[in-house]
């Protein structure tokens, strides 16, 4: 499943300044703690950090940071208790709720992300539809696809929980709003 990803303008996202002129293909790998749900690392696809996602230790609810490599905090994602549906909330350095992504009734993995943009000031709705074995989904702005992503499995690995997903964003979208989605999506497809 290879969609074309044709540039999106105005750019879309939370953190417009981390959007590229080009495709760009990032990898999440995650990274068991102990305790913990996984961390994950985020690459470009030469394997050079991009940003980091970070994994609480010992806490009851499932929260993970996206923090640049100069240690800014992007985005806190934390998975809210007693719903049926999974669904996760981003939050801002301030603590304010800026992107919802809630688990859509569905034989397929489903997930809608919605969130302000600071371009328009208007809320902007993902829509991620994956096949049912979790492993390729496509993440789309209406009916433009801004990414898709996908895993190759190999059984050691799967074993291991280190296998990566390969993310292929469109120009013009925000790689941390399309990592927070990623992480929300293996929540749903591996934590549940």
């Amino acid at each position: 499943m290879k969609e074309t990803l044709l540039p999106i303008s105005p750019p879309i996202g939370l953190h417009l300044d981390y959007c590229s002129e080009e495709e760009r293909i990032i990898l999440l790998k995650s990274v068991i703690l102990a305790w913990s749900s996984p961390a994950f690392t985020i690459t470009d696809e030469l394997e050079r950090p991009i940003f980091k996602c970070e994994a609480d230790r010992l806490s009851f609810r499932t929260k993970k940071h996206l923090v640049s490599l100069e240690g800014e905090k992007l985005l806190d994602i934390e998975r809210k208790l007693g719903k049926f549906l999974c669904t996760c909330e981003g939050k801002n350095e301030k603590g304010e709720v800026v992107l919802r992504v809630e688990q859509k009734w569905s034989m397929h993995n489903k997930l809608e992300a919605t969130f302000t943009s600071p371009n328009t000031g208007e809320p902007v709705k993902l829509h991620l539809k994956g096949n049912i074995w979790g492993n390729e989904a496509v993440i789309a702005w209406g009916d433009k696809p801004v990414a898709q992503m996908h895993t190759d499995w190999k059984l050691g690995k799967i074993a291991k929980d280190k296998q990566p997903f390969t993310v292929r964003i469109a120009p013009g979208v925000d790689p941390i709003i399309i990592s927070a989605i990623c992480v929300c999506f293996h929540e749903v497809t591996y934590e549940t």
